[in-house]
């Protein structure tokens, strides 16, 4: 890929096996926060800006 090595110079890029869609990186935002979570804590919902007017958002009782 052309951008291989990077992350070298810069170590917050983050290569993943997915389009990189802003509703694709919360989907994998939300996963991790969820496994990161102590068991009495649970995930309402979250939101993630890619612009000042542009933004995707994630709740809890869709995906039930």
């Amino acid at each position: 890929s052309r951008f291989r090595g990077l992350e070298e110079s810069n170590p917050r890029i983050r290569y993943v096996n997915y389009q990189p869609t802003c509703e694709n990186m919360l989907l994998e935002i939300v996963s991790i926060l969820k496994e990161h979570l102590p068991a009495e804590i649970k995930l309402h919902n979250a939101l993630l800006r890619e612009t000042a007017t542009s933004y995707a958002e994630w709740y809890e009782m869709d995906n039930r």
